[in-house]
């Protein structure tokens, strides 16, 4: 059994799902089917209690037997996005798998936060609106953590510039990855070591979707309805009911007093982040 020769630990809502599928389409990369093992995360997600409930790999022998499958020569990846916030995390992966890549893709942590938000809202985990949650994160401590602390970037990439180096841990930006795919992609690829040339599938993964309806809305929140609906109906089907009753398109416009707070917060962190990195995060800043 073989660890992973690379890891994807992107903030949530920040393209790790697109990059992933970008990756699992490539013929000498090998990602297994589930995206999200959060096996070297699993202590604090337990420890937190987090509201998804998500998928936690506990076991060693388990967790690389999700890798069985790979071939020889491919390179074997994973993509869990509580990697990157929990202070622990890159140490456990260096001992752990030593020479291991490290991919962090990142967004404008204003726009992650609303994108965050608006995906719990939608799944009818959180029913308070962000600018009491941000006002006020002494009283919503865990959705502070998802939709502002996990933006924070400067402390949780710079644990892995350390712990790993600077030539083995690559930043790309979720708006690189979608403005200018080809490129973006190429450099991801010549990174790991596979070939750069090959070109997957164009589109776009995880996008914005709302609902058209409020009975839509309300049914599309029960989580059990929606694990129902994915174990006993076909994707195609799946996709369609998607489709259909909650079509992708552009999300509404933040409030400004919102965006103001949440940009005033980040500020500082991004110029930190900047000057670690040596990236230009002008278009983040106010």
């Amino acid at each position: 059994m073989r660890w992973p020769d690379f890891f994807i630990v992107g903030a949530p809502k920040a393209g790790t799902t697109s990059l992933y599928h970008y990756l699992k389409e490539h013929p000498d990369v090998f990602m297994p089917a589930e995206k999200e093992p959060n096996f070297f995360s699993s202590e604090e997600l337990d420890q937190q209690k987090l509201y998804y409930n998500a998928t936690r790999h506990r076991d060693t022998d388990g967790y690389l037997q999700l890798f069985n499958a790979a071939q020889e020569q491919q390179k074997i990846g994973e993509a869990s996005v509580s990697y990157l916030y929990y202070p622990t995390v890159p140490a456990k992966i260096k001992a752990a798998a030593p020479d291991a890549r490290i991919l962090i893709s990142l967004r404008d942590p204003v726009l992650r936060a609303q994108s965050h938000f608006e995906m719990d809202e939608r799944l009818g985990y959180v029913k308070t609106d962000l600018k009491t949650i941000v006002d006020h994160p002494e009283q919503f401590p865990l959705f502070y953590q998802q939709y502002v602390r996990l933006g924070l970037y400067y402390e949780q990439v710079t644990r892995y510039l350390e712990t790993f180096g600077s030539s083995r841990v690559k930043i790309i930006l979720d708006e690189d990855l979608h403005n200018n795919q080809e490129d973006t992609l190429e450099a991801v690829f010549d990174f790991l070591g596979v070939n750069p040339t090959f070109e997957p599938t164009p589109g776009a993964h995880n996008q914005h979707r709302s609902p058209k309806n409020g009975a839509l809305k309300s049914l599309y929140e029960h989580k059990k309805l929606r694990e129902a609906l994915k174990k006993s109906l076909p994707k195609k089907w799946q996709k369609r009911i998607l489709d259909a009753g909650f079509p992708a398109g552009d999300r509404e416009p933040m409030a400004d007093h919102v965006a103001t707070k949440l940009r005033s917060i980040f500020h500082k962190d991004i110029i930190a982040l900047a000057e670690v990195t040596g990236m230009n995060l002008n278009a983040w800043l106010p």
